[in-house]
């Protein structure tokens, strides 16, 4: 299997062998291969970089961490190795669910790292100490720590094995580094561990505690700036630096990693404290030694091991001096009103004492990390439309009305969104490759690229040209295929033999080639999967000749707003490779033209021409941060081009790898209106300004079973939802409700926080994919029908209305198309399409287009239920009744005997489609009968109706 990293970490030329960047399926290292691995405090900081440390080196992991809405982001950036769960480590029955959590999900815990803590903002002296703020901090620091070596035990036991960390401080072991509350909480964590460790030991089971230095993470720089207000973080940053121990170097979140992970692995297995404590509890800062006032001179102690630690001369360090807090206030010597300073000096103020500190000297390859970005809404009401971009030359047909808002290809075929019908959208994500991947890892060296230079940088080599020849179906006339036509578009490797395009790019598919840059060789490829909502292709090449010096590309993170961003591939105007440069306008959830889904997309101002669908688009360093797919096109507005992020991409990925083919993305299913208006909120008892109110709700959605129309959903998995039917986004934006469903994946369980009648409950919702009444593509390429006796039976789909041109369907099947709910999986409209003139069916040749409702006075559920219909009547005559009571009556017999003649005089090879020749199961039972089911209108949406007040909760 393969695996593309949504945020990968770089790596760097001379931290890896040449046989090891070639090869694509192993990881990094494998030091925990096939072991499970739960972190606390794991959204960021240290417990993300060792998070991904983990999976590097084999192992999945789950993510613990109060912050709800980090937690999903990061376990999307580290990929499928990599799960979240939600976790206040203060409660131990969040602890005791995150445990069996990991073992339900992946039938063992090997490693348990109880790294979440918080800092205190409590005085510094201990007569003004707040014991109400101690007590908030040892629960947590502590009390958490405590739940976490508990019930990792009670796992780990009966295995006979197991490794448990804890991360402590080094003010847990030197005094007057830091306030009394966090000073003595981390002091008391190493307590606990040195505690556990003696009856642990006799289970096989080793326990062991880092106590990082002051590392530069977002939660210490928050610490700093309480005491140094208006000192840029660089200089925060600095300041930490200067004053570590080990000349030209500095600790880094990846050195804790290293650690964690040497303290994880075998290479560890007799590291436990209970034997050799003065083999410190970790690899990294975790014991110091104060020589006495003769000074004398400490030999440093040498490990061989990773995560190798040495004895290290320190600046030396005034213990009295160091009552205050670790974060020192400078004080004017006239002894007036203190005043904060940046100075060149050391934070810890010296005296003549030296200090040693065991310090990791282990060097990791850094991983660079850009900060994702705020996203922006898109105008509406904008008199332009979308266009996927691809290079066919295909047949032009009619428009819609105008209430709705166009979507077409580029080749001029429309594939418009009916607005208010938009799919469901979901999001997920990766992290490094996984196991049995096989390729080619991209050189971080080689990224390190000027964006004037971009077109000379060798991993453009990855990006190819795509020859796809297509026949689509005939949806007029099923049983046969139209006119074959040719396009040409973009795509780029990722490894393991794959490649990624559009699926509009190999839509309709009959023949897929492809062809390297600077080669005249094409290769057949194969399709593997595709996404329609989300546009996005998997395609396979067998011949080796194909992949010789290939280096495929690696998945970078979500860009900044302004990021440079650079557009590759092969559009129309030439044969050659094509590069255009622009930057990032906005971060949104997007209408995606051919799926009519809303996903999250990038709005760039790079061209993005007919041809360059399917290609890269690369940030400044070369990472490929998506997939060029569509353009705006207006007569108010040029060079609006979107990329699909790579969390679709990823998403997409681990869809397939998860169920061998795509899925698609799930659905809530329901349809809501914001709440801003006060006395809408207090007329539904919501104390406060948040919440969407459910309006309806899908009756094929599991939402049905637990949510009601007048419900108020306030959360979704405790993220908070805004009236406006927002929730955060990042640090400092707010986005569509439906981009936390947008994370999930079909069978995923969201708990959504209700009022009811002024009541507030959490209930329980599996996300499904949404059932359409009218679907948009149509499964399988070729339509379903079934003729008895010239009358054609096709059921309506939107490729049928587009051929047929709206006017020829009526107002009525163009209402229930736009507007109407599936009430049960397999529902379908199933319509008259044409008669085909023969004197069976003599005075109905002029009927087309009609609804059929019942056959011999039984409801229709869909072409397949029909068809049986037919097969098991024994009944003289077969009666159809249709919309607006029109009746057709056949002699049964008679229709039998002439199905043949009629199908020999049409030139038609089946009086039905092959997979109607399946026996028909019944879809819904007897638990009600068709008629019993309420007829189930949908609303019309934003677009439809020009209020901005309902929305699609996908």
């Amino acid at each position: 299997m393969f695996k593309i990293g949504l945020r990968s970490i770089c790596i760097s030329r001379a931290s890896l062998s040449k046989s090891s960047i070639r090869n694509f399926s192993a990881h990094i290292g494998s030091k925990l291969e096939g072991k499970v691995a739960l972190i606390t405090g794991a959204a960021s900081g240290i417990g993300k970089e060792t998070a991904k440390k983990f999976i590097n080196n084999g192992a999945k992991v789950v993510i613990a961490d109060i912050q709800t809405q980090l937690g999903q982001e990061t376990a999307t950036e580290l990929g499928a190795h990599a799960c979240f769960i939600s976790c206040d480590v203060s409660k131990e029955s969040d602890i005791a669910h995150a445990v069996d959590y990991a073992v339900s999900k992946y039938g063992q815990l090997d490693i348990m790292f109880n790294n979440a803590g918080i800092a205190c903002h409590t005085p510094p002296t201990i007569v003004d100490l707040d014991l109400a703020a101690f007590d908030r901090v040892m629960s947590i620091n502590v009390r958490g720590v405590v739940a976490g070596i508990k019930h990792a035990s009670r796992v780990m036991i009966p295995q006979g094995r197991g490794s448990i960390l804890c991360t402590s401080s080094i003010t847990g072991v030197l005094g007057g580094l830091a306030q009394h509350t966090y000073s003595i909480s981390k002091s008391t964590v190493i307590g606990v561990m040195k505690s556990a460790a003696a009856e642990l030991c006799r289970y096989g089971i080793r326990i062991n505690c880092i106590s990082p230095f002051a590392i530069p993470t977002q939660f210490v720089i928050d610490e700093m700036r309480e005491y140094f207000p208006g000192v840029e973080d660089q200089g925060l940053a600095k300041m930490i630096h200067d004053n570590g121990v080990l000349a030209g170097a500095i600790c880094e979140p990846q050195d804790i990693a290293n650690a964690a992970l040497y303290l994880s692995s075998d290479d560890a297995k007799y590291k436990h404290p209970h034997w050799s404590l003065a083999a410190i509890k970790s690899a990294l800062i975790t014991t110091s030694t104060t020589l006495d006032r003769a000074e004398r001179p400490l030999k440093a102690q040498q490990y061989s091991e990773s995560g190798t630690a040495s004895l290290v001369h320190a600046t030396p360090f005034d213990f009295d001096a160091a009552a205050n807090c670790w974060f020192s206030v400078l004080t004017s010597s006239t002894g007036s009103t203190s005043r904060y300073s940046l100075t060149s000096q050391r934070l810890f103020s010296t005296s003549r004492r030296p200090t040693y500190f065991l310090t990791s000297i282990v060097k990791s390859s850094k991983d660079p990390i850009q900060n994702q970005n705020p996203k922006k809404k898109l105008p509406r009401k904008t008199p332009g439309k979308f266009s996927t971009e691809s290079e066919a030359i295909t047949q032009k047909f009619p428009g819609r009305s105008r209430d709705e808002s166009p979507l077409s290809n580029a080749d001029d075929r429309s594939s418009r969104k009916k607005a208010g019908r938009s799919q469901s959208t979901s999001l997920r994500s990766s992290g490094v490759q996984r196991k049995g991947n096989k390729g080619v890892l991209f050189d971080s060296k080689d990224q390190q690229v000027e964006t004037g230079h971009l077109q000379d940088a060798a991993f453009l080599n990855a990006v190819v040209k795509v020859y796809c020849t297509h026949t689509a179906p005939d949806y007029s006339l099923p049983w046969q295929k139209q006119r074959q036509y040719q396009s040409t578009g973009s795509a780029f490797m990722i490894g393991d033999g794959k490649l990624l395009t559009n699926a509009h790019c190999v839509e309709h598919d009959t023949q897929v080639k492809v062809k390297k840059r600077g080669d005249d060789t094409k290769y057949v490829a194969k399709v593997l999967a595709k996404g329609v909502e989300c546009d996005i292709a998997l395609l396979s090449i067998e011949s080796k000749e194909f992949w010789k010096g290939a280096e495929p590309l690696q998945l970078g993170r979500l860009p900044r707003l302004q990021d440079a961003v650079t557009v590759v591939g092969y559009p129309l105007g030439g044969d050659t490779i094509s590069v255009t440069k622009g930057v990032v306008s906005r971060i949104e959830v997007t209408s995606y033209a051919h799926g009519s889904s809303e996903l999250l997309g990038i709005q760039i101002d790079a061209a993005i021409n007919p041809g360059n669908s399917g290609g890269p688009a690369f940030n400044d360093r070369g990472e490929c941060i998506g997939v060029a797919f569509q353009v705006y096109r207006s007569d108010e507005a040029e060079n609006i081009g979107y990329v699909i992020p790579t969390t679709v991409v990823s998403h997409f990925l681990e869809d397939y790898e998860r169920n061998g083919k795509y899925t698609g993305f799930p659905s809530l299913g329901v349809l809501l209106q914001k709440l801003e208006n006060p006395a809408l909120r207090a007329c539904l008892n919501v104390p406060s300004n948040e919440g969407v109110l459910v309006r309806k709700v899908e009756p094929t959605s599991d939402a049905s079973n637990v949510l009601k129309k007048g419900d108020v959903i306030v959360s979704f998995d405790d993220v908070r939802v805004g009236s406006e039917g927002t929730v955060p986004f990042q640090t400092t934006e707010r986005i569509a409700f439906r981009f936390l469903i947008s994370q999930k994946f079909a069978g995923d369980v969201a708990e959504l926080g209700i009022i009811r009648g002024g009541q507030f409950m959490k209930v329980k919702a599996v996300m499904k994919p949404r059932v359409h009444l009218v679907p948009y593509h149509i499964e399988g390429g070729q339509p379903s029908y079934l003729i008895v006796a010239g009358l054609v039976f096709t059921p309506l789909s939107e490729p049928l209305i587009e051929e047929e041109c709206e006017d020829t369907i009526g107002l009525k099947l163009l209402t229930k198309a736009r507007y109407s709910l599936a009430r049960f999986k397999g529902e379908q409209i199933v319509i008259l399409s044409q008669v085909l003139a023969n004197e069976v069916n003599i005075g109905y040749e002029d009927l087309s287009n009609e609804q059929v409702l019942k056959l011999n006075g039984t409801w229709i559920r869909n072409i397949h239920h029909l068809a049986h219909l037919v097969d098991s009547c024994k009944d003289k005559y077969l009666v159809f009744e249709f919309e607006d009571n029109i009746l057709v009556v056949l002699e049964r017999e008679a229709a039998l005997a002439a199905s043949g003649c009629i199908l020999k005089d049409y030139g038609i090879p089946s009086e039905r489609s092959s997979d109607l020749s399946e026996p028909y199961v019944d879809s819904i039972g007897h638990v009600k009968t068709i008629d019993q089911y309420e007829s189930v209108d949908c609303a019309v949406s934003n677009s439809e109706i020009g209020y901005d007040g309902l929305l699609w909760g996908e």
